[in-house]
């Protein structure tokens, strides 16, 4: 079992694994009794907690690999953030100062990993973190909406990658024969459709 050796590596690395901190979160989109068959995890009898959800590196993730956690947790950060706008409106300061502070304080949040989880996102995902932007927009500050900061982030992404020989991902984005188009890769379910590699084949071979 993969655990076990991980565990055995662990141990023969002088590492301590914390159980009570580990979590484990079943990706399986078949029905919930196909899940309950799902023998839970133990390390060193230990049994670890099963999750629906997890926070990565500030990204949160759930077992159905939907946009609507992350988006949630997001819009209730912003919300918040958008009361230090307010109160420098209220200073009556000049429109490039607030549109500073937005762009440091609220837009970098959603750009963090947005070429990830955008196309994860319902429709209502998307109206709900918009009205962050519509809001700070009202308010003065310069703003670019959603779709177009996921274009940018998806563009920039994607020239590092390719750049990139050593990435993991570099093999995934090869040219046809022609060298204008990269060659796609099939898919037969939306979720892996809206992936950001199959997301950035059809970005880059839309805009050449």
């Amino acid at each position: 079992m993969e655990v076990d050796r991980f565990c055995n590596w662990c141990d023969d690395n002088h590492l301590n694994l914390n159980v009570s901190k580990t979590k484990e979160m079943v990706i399986d989109f078949r029905n919930c009794g196909a899940k309950a068959n799902i023998n839970p995890l133990r390390i060193k009898n230990q049994q670890v907690e099963i999750v629906k959800t997890y926070k990565y590196l500030g990204n949160i993730i759930d077992d159905k690999l939907s946009g609507s956690p992350n988006v949630d947790t997001l819009f209730k950060k912003l919300n918040k953030k958008m009361y230090f706008v307010r109160k420098l409106r209220s200073l009556k300061l000049s429109r490039n100062t607030l549109s500073t502070f937005y762009r440091c304080i609220i837009q970098s949040n959603f750009t963090f990993c947005l070429s990830n989880w955008y196309k994860l996102c319902t429709s209502a995902d998307i109206k709900k973190l918009n009205k962050i932007v519509s809001c700070a927009k009202k308010l003065g500050c310069i703003t670019t909406n959603l779709s177009d900061l996921y274009i940018n982030c998806l563009d920039s992404k994607l020239k590092k990658i390719m750049e990139n020989n050593n990435h993991p991902l570099h093999y995934k984005f090869s040219y046809l024969p022609s060298g204008r188009r990269l060659r796609s890769i099939p898919s037969r379910t939306n979720r892996y459709k809206n992936s950001f590699v199959l997301s950035a084949i059809r970005y880059r071979n839309l805009s050449t």
